[in-house]
């Protein structure tokens, strides 16, 4: 009875070993396949390296719009290849729309029997047929166009795009006005085409002399100035289209009483605006045009038209509320 209690002992001890034994050859089979497959998926790249599985611990931003350059030039413009302006008609009337996108500027209850929206290389116009002259000449004017070498023309004459009445040079003659440049012919100076384009009579205005070739001409050429320092500058100007002093010549063209010019800054840090008006009268020739500073708001209660609608609401009340002088002397 001892043996038998003994022998079956042994066959007891026997089989829990031989169980282990199984248990750690089964665990070793698994580690080696786990190893195995590990290697495998990291010979094919489908298991991320060390430095791939670090996360940025920074929060995704999604930006809603496009952000606006910063104090970055522009490129350099390509005459042959620049793009014309956009002009889009929408419900409550016509907008000039630049290549970024920001309206320049919105006209609404547009006459379309009185009024026509011209676009050109070198500027976009709304010509008034009632007055025989642009309610406003919108272009920018980038560093190198200010550069241009092109020579003046000096050939007004009647914009072949315009249908129906116009002003010509008879309506000048004698009339002690000078034909004034709403874009300046300096401005256009970056092409034979853009240069004969500004001298069309939907750019010119009847302006007193001392204007024409007073502070009109030094804030243009301050204009240009700008451009070569900021890399552009957007410009919108005109005549105040309901300020009428009296009609000229056999077409009978308004005379306007003043003049604006609104511009911007648009690719600086700070974006920077400022509006100008002049009466359209004699001046002095100690007159500065930085005298003639106003807000960007007073020329729009004045000629009734919403300058840079697109920019965000209150940026424009910023740019449209204030006045830098110092910015635009410099």
């Amino acid at each position: 009875m001892v043996k038998q209690k003994r022998k079956k002992r042994k066959s007891k001890k026997k089989s829990k070993r031989f169980e282990i034994l199984k248990v750690l050859k089964a665990a070793l089979v698994l580690v080696g396949v786990v190893l195995l497959v590990g290697f495998m998926l990291n010979r094919t790249g489908l298991i991320p390296k060390g430095k791939d599985l670090v996360t940025d611990s920074k929060p995704l931003v999604v930006d809603k719009a496009p952000k606006k350059s910063q104090d970055k030039e522009k490129p350099a413009v390509n005459n042959a290849k620049k793009k014309y302006y956009n002009t889009n008609k929408k419900e409550d009337g016509y907008s000039c729309s630049w290549e970024n996108g920001s309206e320049l500027p919105l006209i609404t209850q547009v006459n379309q029997g009185q009024k026509q929206l011209v676009k050109h290389k070198g500027y976009t116009v709304l010509y008034n047929k009632n007055t025989l002259l642009p309610d406003w000449v919108a272009y920018e004017l980038t560093r190198d166009e200010a550069n241009g070498k092109e020579k003046r023309s000096n050939k007004f004459t009647v914009d072949p795009t315009i249908k129906g009445r116009s002003a010509t040079n008879a309506d000048y003659k004698n009339s002690g006005y000078d034909r004034g440049h709403m874009a300046p012919a300096a401005d256009m100076g970056w092409g034979e085409d853009i240069m004969r384009e500004s001298f069309y009579f939907t750019n010119i205005c009847p302006q007193s002399p001392s204007l024409n070739r007073g502070v009109w001409k030094e804030l243009e050429e301050q204009i240009r100035r700008l451009a070569i320092r900021d890399s552009a500058i957007w410009v919108v100007t005109g005549p105040v289209s309901d300020s009428v002093v009296k009609r000229i010549g056999p077409n009978k063209v308004v005379v306007p009483k003043y003049f604006y010019k609104v511009i911007l800054s648009p690719y600086k840090k700070n974006i920077k605006g400022v509006g100008f008006v002049f009466e359209n009268k004699e001046y002095n020739k100690r007159d500065l045009f930085i005298k003639y500073a106003v807000t960007i708001d007073s020329v729009e209660s004045l000629t009734k038209l919403d300058f840079f609608p697109a920019l965000p609401d209150d940026i424009e009340e910023d740019i449209e509320s204030a006045i830098d002088t110092k910015y635009w002397v410099n």
